[in-house]
């Protein structure tokens, strides 16, 4: 269909695919498939992915390759971030995932994923001062900091919920002892850029995106409705 166009984030954690239509002289979505794949959590210490993860993988792309079968393939784009860069069988792996979609699939570094995630939310939102942009995917985080559409100082670091997860959490185990690791562990990571971006011109906001965000909202919804039962 020579007006469609489709996007597909292939994440650590899932795999998001958007399909948008020109009508009246604007995009509007069409139809969006999100697939659960948790491709991250197949890395092994070697940085190998698992049979069982590429199947999940594979049987995701299978199925999205129906949905972008009759879009041309200059009007798509596929990108995939942090698990597919780090993998050492990941060119395996886009060969199959190119064979199942019937698409191209790119490998993106983290500066470009950090400078789409802005761009995306920064004109989503029509922001035309500062801002700052927290992504908190399956294997890396994303901060950026821009003005208007513009991103200007971009960070992509090596941690994400999946990852974290694996490392601090085995077999959704939590405890105390285990989230001070992962908070320490974190912030070796993220301490090195804090006074880079406090250098920075202040920003009018910050906002954090993903479904880790979401996440993050629905639990403290939660334990605020639960804080105003219990003041009552």
């Amino acid at each position: 269909m020579k007006d469609r166009y489709a996007a597909l984030d292939l994440g650590s954690n899932s795999f998001h695919l958007v399909i948008a239509q020109k009508r009246d002289g604007s995009i509007q979505t069409v139809d969006k498939n999100k697939q659960m794949v948790r491709l991250g959590e197949g890395l092994d210490d070697n940085n190998l992915l698992s049979a069982d993860a590429i199947a999940r993988g594979i049987a995701a792309l299978t199925q999205m390759g129906q949905l972008v079968a009759d879009i041309p393939e200059d009007q798509f784009r596929a990108v995939a971030t942090n698990t597919l860069r780090v993998a050492e069988n990941r060119d395996a792996f886009i060969a199959a995932g190119e064979a199942a979609l019937g698409k191209p699939i790119e490998i993106i570094s983290g500066s470009e994923e950090a400078a789409l995630i802005y761009l995306g939310i920064s004109k989503h939102n029509h922001f035309t001062d500062r801002s700052l942009v927290i992504d908190i995917g399956g294997g890396s985080t994303e901060i950026i900091l821009g003005e208007g559409s513009e991103p200007q100082l971009l960070r992509s670091l090596a941690i994400g919920c999946a990852n974290i997860a694996a490392r601090y959490f085995a077999k959704g185990k939590i405890t105390k002892a285990a989230i001070k690791k992962a908070r320490d562990y974190a912030g070796t990571i993220i301490e090195p850029h804090i006074l880079t971006y406090r250098s920075q011109p202040a920003w009018a906001r910050v906002v954090l995106s993903s479904g880790t965000a979401k996440a993050i909202a629905r639990v403290l919804t939660r334990l605020n409705a639960n804080a105003k039962q219990a003041a009552a």
